[in-house]
């Protein structure tokens, strides 16, 4: 990606300073490009979102019990769904779970 990966999570870095963030990307390559920089102090996991393996191995190394997800990841129906099955079990009672750009998971591709 030429913008790097984890855009957003300059915002989620601001926006809980004291969270334990955990970030998934699809392309482990340009995750280690820029490990040291925007995604210095994340936790990061790479793989394909919509696989079930992939996001079972994420629930077992984070060990779940998510406060917030937010999906802002692939934006192919079947990943979104994959991951909403597979990580909606994890989050805490109370916790949040958001779905960035449904609207782009419409366009024909």
């Amino acid at each position: 990606m030429n913008y790097g990966p984890g855009a957003s999570v300059a915002i989620y870095q601001k926006l809980f300073p004291k969270a334990e963030l955990w970030e998934a990307e699809y392309d482990a390559k340009c995750v280690g490009k820029n490990r040291d920089g925007m995604l210095e102090g994340i936790n990061i996991f790479t793989g394909d979102q919509g696989n079930d393996t992939v996001l079972d191995e994420w629930i077992l190394t984070s060990g779940g019990g998510f406060d917030i997800v937010i999906d802002d990841g692939g934006h192919q129906n079947c990943q979104i769904w994959h991951s909403f099955r597979k990580l909606w079990p994890t989050i805490k009672p109370s916790g949040l779970y958001f779905i960035e750009d449904m609207q782009v998971a419409q366009r024909k591709i």
